[in-house]
């Protein structure tokens, strides 16, 4: 029996692949032989159909802006004559109204002796006025007087230092104690200013302020400050100082004894000026 080429080396191939996985090594030892598998063909994966969703393309068409301004009207129409037209103004007054209704009648109210309800009269009390602070009589002090005949001045102070200077040394004579006034401002008084004048040697006291200034600024006057403090006004038990001058001697005289003071007035060529303050009495 022919066979072909062919045939036979088919046949002998797979005898071959068939054979027990056997063999001898160089040193005559029987191995086994490894057959490895063919390969696995890749399985076949078709690429995935498009898309059935259709996306437009995007509209970037963007119409041109319109540019166009109509022409500004310029046309102003003529005013027309009735516009212009003002009304005469309004110069009627109506007059005013002097009527005055009638009063309403009066409510009668019977006669007092047959009212039942008693009506007191309005009260016609005064309050009396505030009570005087008479607290800092125990301060008082004593406002002592002496006379310079080489002078004709009377001079007045509430310290015993310049009274004991002016007996020794200036030609003064002490006259005793002419009344009760304050070194420290107290409540109800006032400052009893000194002025002396040494062309006319004469001491001069006033509360007036404006007094102080007129002889200090035109009659030649200097001003000492202030002597003491004496009531404005009659509290406190106090008595009126009484205020006289001499032109001829030129000299200020003060004196708490009325009769003292009507004397220099009829008698010594003295003019009574008036109260200077209030004074508390020297005993």
């Amino acid at each position: 029996m022919k066979f072909s080429a062919s045939f036979v080396f088919a046949i002998v191939y797979a005898t071959q692949s068939l054979a027990l996985p056997t063999g001898i090594n160089a040193d005559g030892q029987l191995i086994e032989r490894h057959y490895s598998a063919p390969t696995q063909p890749e399985t076949y994966i078709p690429p995935s159909p498009p898309s059935s969703t259709y996306v437009p393309p995007a509209n970037t068409y963007v119409p041109p802006a319109n540019t166009y301004v109509p022409p500004v009207q310029t046309y102003v129409p003529p005013a027309s004559p009735s516009i212009t037209y003002v009304p005469p103004v309004e110069t009627y007054v109506p007059p005013v109204n002097t009527y005055t209704p009638p009063s309403p009648p009066t409510t009668y109210v019977p006669p007092a002796s047959t009212q039942t309800t008693h009506t007191p009269p309005a009260t016609t009390h005064t309050p009396p006025p505030p009570k005087d602070d008479c607290s800092a009589v125990h301060k008082a002090t004593f406002l002592q007087r002496a006379y310079s005949g080489g002078a004709t001045d009377h001079f007045y102070t509430t310290n015993g230092n310049e009274m004991t200077n002016a007996v020794s040394h200036l030609g003064y004579t002490k006259e005793g104690h002419a009344a009760k006034v304050y070194n420290t401002k107290e409540a109800g008084t006032i400052p009893l200013y000194r002025l002396f004048s040494p062309s006319a040697g004469d001491h001069f006291y006033t509360t007036s302020a404006g007094e102080r200034d007129n002889a200090a600024k035109a009659l030649g006057y200097k001003s000492e400050g202030i002597a003491a403090y004496i009531y404005k006004k009659q509290i406190c038990g106090s008595v009126p100082l009484y205020r006289l001058y001499s032109p001829s001697a030129t000299d200020h005289f003060y004196t708490i004894s009325k009769s003292e003071a009507n004397n220099a007035a009829s008698k010594l060529g003295y003019m009574n000026e008036g109260v200077a303050g209030y004074v508390l009495p020297p005993h």
